[in-house]
């Protein structure tokens, strides 16, 4: 699976992003875990709060993200299908309490990361990172 970080401030709640997530997609619950699912169709994807995810963080992109949101909180989203996570990104991230962090390399507010994904639907982020990585290395063909 694939992952994106929800950095929010402290007030957002796991039960909120439920709420949020369940208005649209009312097959969504919790499992015995503890977790959110969100079911649509034969799509389906996770989110979980993130106890240590800040440790996970360069020093200079956790900089970064306290300057966006200075007591943060952290959200995890699995996923396996891209245009259904990038779907209920639209529905839920476009708020100022909320960062998004595609887990490739792109951390931006929510409003703004909303707006890229309006803007390139097309927009694959794992696929951007594949190649600016492939350049990195001196591998890039194209």
């Amino acid at each position: 699976m694939d992952s994106v970080i929800l950095i929010t401030d402290q007030a957002v709640t796991l039960q909120e992003l439920f709420v949020k997530l369940r208005a649209q997609w009312p097959k969504t619950y919790t499992n015995c875990m503890g977790r959110i699912v969100v079911e649509d169709g034969d799509n389906h994807l996770y989110v979980d709060v993130e106890t240590h995810a800040s440790e996970e963080y360069e020093p200079e992109v956790l900089e970064k993200i306290t300057t966006m949101m200075p007591s943060p909180r952290f959200f995890g989203i699995d996923y396996r299908e891209s245009d259904f996570v990038k779907r209920v990104l639209l529905g839920i991230a476009d708020d100022p309490r909320i960062v998004v962090d595609n887990d490739e390399g792109t951390v931006l507010p929510g409003p703004a990361f909303v707006q890229k994904l309006r803007e390139e639907p097309w927009w694959d982020w794992l696929e951007e990172f594949k190649r600016n990585k492939d350049k990195e290395n001196g591998s890039d063909l194209t």
